[in-house]
């Protein structure tokens, strides 16, 4: 039955399972108005799980006077989610009856209900991870059809999680997929399933000074993080054994693979001192005569013997001087149970002991012409040794100068090893004079007295004068290589060589003889000079020839003079003396005053000065030939200044005149003047 317009054709199944279709039919019109079905059928599952099907929920319009309907199935539950295939039968009063088939969605709507609780977790640190169940966090689950799955975030805790407040997320789910998320936050507990033992290799005591080796045990696979002293980190330690050597609670910390870190057990090592003794921290040792010295196991314990189980060997035990200063000396101590310590002490190796150094007392010869004289130390030394050597000696030279001639002279030698040990001697050092030759003085030794001689320093050397000295004392300001002598006495030079020493002269006698003296005594025309001469005699300034004896008979007006010469040699005139014309000596015995004739030879005009007349009368003035004539009419006399006359003479000859002035009670004055035309 159609109650629709529409097209409708039948499809026919045949037996031979293939479908074929009939013929099409137009309806245009139906002859009733049933109630049509709405475009979605869906029904939604209450609380309990159960959807009832009613016509309102599917046809539209709803209700159709006279229309009743009857379903196939009209309650629904949790089984029918989903599509559902309904027959449906409407019938009518008049229109009869109409069956159709509808398919009905029932969809489920409500989601779960979820009440959670706080569990407890702990997470064994060995196994390193914890896989959550989430039922342990389900207080409550319901849902109309059931929760068909509950889910948990993070499903997992991991060592990083441990002791911390983690969040879980946990879900519920219905099979229609509505779903229910809460949260509850729990603090991740722990604990450890196993712990790694350790233990020693060796059994205790242990001395201060061995190492224990700790080791951990293999009860499950691990990594080593790091060992621990007293719960500080030892760097470096990885290993799953260390060897020790304090004193401490020893433990380490392990990664088990796939674990989290955890410690292993704690052991307890205590080392004690060893009772072999105490050792010095520094030993002084001295080296011997010959550089050497040993050292004793006894000189480094304070105490000795060591106990019976215990013995030492020193890495060094002999010394020589290329070990002086510190030197570490390392100690192996070991017991009778095979044990072994090794100390180090310090071994100050010293040389105490000075050079050995002699010498002896020397004479050396100082070049005074040089100045100086470098000896060689060496040249002064007899003897010198020393257990390591010398390092240096002072001085290495001794430098002599002038100031050390005729002197003996200390010199300290010293000797100084490289320990800084010294020794000094004295040795005496005699200073002579060497002088291949000595300066002389040259010149007159013996002369006549008004006469000069000049004595001169002689040496084949470079040098100055330093003073002169006659009869041991300074001449002062005398200081050329020559001196003029004028008087008897003793004459030395003092000199200094040129960059060398002084030097002086041998002594020099200089004997000045003395002149002859006296006078010429006048008895008449007699005239007689003094005993113990040889005579030479004189008139008027020229030589008498033949005259050569003490007494003299003059027959002639003139001024007669005598030249004396003694044995020595020395000659010297006495006072000349005057005769008048008659041949009758003057009436004076003593020396007259003499003019000052000037200028002397003269040719025309001379002046005539008295040293001792200031106003001379010129009437007493006389003027004579050489032959005694008078010719003081023919002279020109004026008087000058005081004690000046002026003598005019143009007209006379050339020649040699006497010129006397007498006057009663004066002293006479007798001149000689020499006239050139």
């Amino acid at each position: 039955m159609v109650d629709e317009p529409g097209q409708y054709v039948a499809v026919l199944r045949l037996a031979s399972g293939c479908e074929v279709e009939s013929e099409w039919i137009i309806i245009d019109q139906t002859s009733s108005d049933w109630p049509q079905l709405k475009e979605e059928l869906v029904l939604a599952l209450n609380d309990d799980g159960v959807a009832v099907l009613v016509p309102n929920l599917i046809f539209s319009p709803w209700l159709v006077e006279g229309v009743s309907v009857s379903f196939s199935n009209s309650k629904f539950s949790c089984e029918n989610l989903g599509k559902n295939q309904v027959s449906a039968t409407l019938s009518h009063p008049t229109w009869g009856q109409k069956d159709i088939s509808f398919e009905v969605s029932i969809v489920d709507d409500l989601a779960p209900i979820l009440s959670l609780q706080s569990p407890e977790l702990v997470l064994d640190k060995i196994v390193g991870f914890l896989e959550v169940d989430v039922q342990d966090f389900i207080f409550s689950a319901t849902d109309n059809c059931e929760v068909s799955s509950l889910e948990i975030s993070p499903s997992k805790i991991t060592c990083d999680q441990l002791g911390k407040e983690v969040a879980f997320e946990i879900t519920a789910k219905d099979p229609s997929g509505n779903q229910t998320k809460k949260q509850v936050s729990v603090t991740i507990g722990e604990f450890q399933s196993k712990s790694p033992s350790i233990s020693a290799v060796t059994l205790a005591p242990y001395y201060v000074g061995e190492t224990v080796e700790l080791r951990l045990g293999s009860d499950f696979e691990f990594t080593v993080e790091g060992w621990y002293r007293n719960g500080q980190l030892l760097a470096g330690q990885k290993g799953k054994s260390i060897l020790v050597e304090q004193s401490g609670s020893y433990f380490a910390k392990v990664f088990p693979t796939n674990g989290c870190l955890i410690s292993s057990d704690a052991i307890q090592v205590n080392f004690q001192e060893a009772e072999f003794g105490v050792i010095r921290p520094k030993i002084l040792l001295n080296l011997g005569p010959n550089g050497q010295a040993d050292l004793q196991a006894s000189q480094i314990f304070q105490a000795w013997p060591l106990p019976t189980e215990f013995t030492a060997t020193l890495s060094q035990s002999k010394f020589t001087c290329e070990d002086l200063g510190e030197n570490e000396v390392t100690i192996l101590i070991k017991n009778d149970k095979g044990t072994t310590w090794q100390r180090k002490t310090t071994v100050v190796v010293r040389d105490t002991i000075a050079p050995v150094l002699k010498g002896f007392a020397n004479e050396v010869f100082l070049d005074v012409t040089q100045g100086n004289l470098e000896i060689d130390i060496d040249e002064l030394i007899t003897e010198v040794s020393d257990n390591c050597g010398i390092k240096e000696f002072s001085p290495t030279k001794v430098t002599l100068s002038c100031e050390d001639l005729a002197k003996t002279k200390e010199v300290k030698i010293s000797a100084v090893d490289f320990s800084g040990n010294k020794t000094e001697i004295i040795v005496p050092l005699t200073v002579k004079r060497k002088e291949e030759a000595a300066p002389v003085l040259e010149g007159l030794k013996e002369f006549c007295n008004g006469e000069t001689s000049t004595l001169e320093v002689k040496i084949d050397a470079e040098f100055e004068v330093i003073a002169w000295r006659k009869n041991g004392s300074t001449i002062s300001g005398q200081i050329e290589k020559t001196l003029s002598v004028t008087e008897s006495g003793e004459y030395q030079a003092l000199i200094r060589y040129s960059g060398g020493c002084l030097s002086e002269t041998q002594i020099v006698s200089v004997q000045v003889n003395p002149l002859p003296a006296g006078e010429i005594q006048v008895d008449g025309n007699i005239l007689r000079a003094p005993e113990g001469f040889t005579y030479l005699w004189y008139r008027n300034g020229e030589v008498m020839s033949g005259k050569t004896d003490r007494t003299l008979i003059v027959d002639s007006m003139g001024e007669y003079k005598v030249l004396l010469k003694s044995e020595s040699g020395c000659e010297a005139f006495l006072d000349s003396v005057t005769l008048t014309i008659s041949g009758i000596a003057l009436p004076w015995t003593s020396q007259a005053g003499q003019f000052k004739i000037y200028p002397n030879p003269a040719k025309d005009v001379a002046t005539l000065e008295f040293v001792d007349e200031p106003t001379p009368n010129l009437d007493a003035l006389k003027i004579y030939t050489a032959t005694g004539a008078d010719i003081t009419d023919l002279v020109q006399i004026s008087s000058l200044e005081s004690g000046k006359l002026e003598l005019r003479f143009s007209g006379i000859a050339s020649g040699t005149y006497l010129l006397t002035w007498i006057e009663s009670g004066k002293k006479a004055h007798f001149g000689r003047l020499i006239i050139l035309k």
